[in-house]
C-alpha cells in the first residue's frame, strides 16, 4: 500500500499535504493538519497549520541521540570502573582521552592492568565507546559505537527497531515520500505550527517567482499522504493532541467536597 502520492499542481491545500519548509529550525518538512472543509472554504484565518515531519536521521539527532549516548556512556563507565578496579580512574581516563587517541591510550594502559583472558578486548572496546561518546555527535558517534559490536549491522538494526517500537503516542512513521530519496520519516505530533498562507506555495516554481522576502518562513507542497495514511495521521493526532482533562483547580474542588462530607460525618458522630 502506497503511503504518499504526488500532489496536484493546482487546487487548494488540504489535510495531509506534505510541505517542504524553508527558513525554519524546528523541522525540514511538515504535514498539513487543517480540516479539509476549513481549507476549502478559507476558514483557516489565513494560516496553514502543520505537524512537523522529520527524516529518521534528523529525528535520531534531535530526539534520541542524547539519551542513547547517555546510556551507552554510563554502561561503558561502569564496565571500565570494573576493569580499572576504581571509579575515580574513569574520570582520569576521560581526561586522558581528551588528549590522546583511544588506541594509544589502550596500548599504554593495557600492560599496567592485571587483565584476565578476554578482558583486553573488552577494555579496548569500552575505551573506544567512551571516546566516541565524548568526542563525536549524532550518527557519526553511533556509527563508531555500533561498529565495535560483533555484528554491527544486526546490532544497529536491533537498536533502531527498538527506537521505532518505543516511539510511543503522538508519533507516526512512514517509509518514504514520493519524489524524495530519503527512507524513513517520523511525524511528531507533540506541537502544531502554522505558516502564513501567502507563503505557502503549491510548486517550487511558484515559490521562486512569488516569494518577496528571502527571510520569511515559507513552504512548498511536494506530495501528500494517500487517503488511508491521511486518516491514520488525523486519528493519531486526535488521540494524542486533543485529549480533554480537568485542570488542577477542578480536581482540588473535588477534594474539598470530599473533606467537607468527611467533616459532616464526623460532626454527626459527635452529636
Amino acid at each position: 500500500m502506497e503511503e504518499t502520492e504526488k500532489a496536484p499542481v493546482a487546487g487548494k491545500f488540504r489535510q495531509g499535504d506534505i510541505l517542504k519548509l524553508y527558513g525554519t529550525s524546528h523541522a525540514d518538512f511538515g504535514v498539513v493538519i487543517n480540516a479539509d472543509c476549513d481549507l476549502a472554504n478559507d476558514k483557516n484565518d489565513g494560516h496553514i497549520a502543520y505537524i512537523p515531519l522529520f527524516t529518521f536521521k534528523d529525528f535520531i539527532n534531535r530526539f534520541w541521540f542524547a539519551d542513547e549516548i547517555k546510556n551507552i556512556k554510563s554502561q561503558s563507565e561502569t564496565a571500565l570502573a570494573r576493569l580499572l578496579n576504581s571509579t575515580t580512574e574513569v574520570q582520569a581516563l576521560t581526561d586522558w582521552l581528551n588528549q590522546e587517541d583511544p588506541e594509544e591510550v589502550f596500548q599504554k594502559l593495557k600492560p599496567a592492568l592485571p587483565l584476565k583472558k578476554g578482558e583486553p578486548d573488552e577494555l579496548q572496546k569500552h575505551i573506544k565507546r567512551l571516546n566516541a561518546c565524548i568526542k563525536e555527535q549524532g550518527l557519526d558517534a553511533l556509527r563508531i559505537i555500533y561498529s565495535l559490536e560483533k555484528n554491527p549491522e544486526k546490532h544497529a538494526e536491533t537498536q533502531l527497531t527498538k527506537l521505532k517500537t518505543n516511539l510511543g503516542e503522538g508519533h507516526m512513521m512512514i517509509s518514504c515520500i514520493v519524489g524524495l530519496s530519503d527512507l524513513g520519516f517520523v511525524l511528531r505530533m507533540k506541537r502544531v505550527f502554522s505558516i502564513d498562507q501567502n507563503y505557502c506555495f503549491k510548486t517550487a516554481s511558484d515559490h521562486l517567482a512569488n516569494s518577496t522576502d528571502d527571510n520569511a518562513i515559507a513552504a512548498v507542497r511536494i506530495a501528500r499522504l494517500t487517503p488511508t495514511y491521511k486518516y491514520k495521521a488525523a486519528q493519531v493526532f486526535a488521540t494524542s493532541f486533543s485529549r480533554i482533562g480537568l485542570s488542577n483547580e477542578i480536581s482540588k474542588l473535588n477534594d474539598l467536597a470530599i473533606l467537607d462530607i468527611a467533616q459532616n460525618l464526623k460532626d454527626v458522630k459527635n452529636v
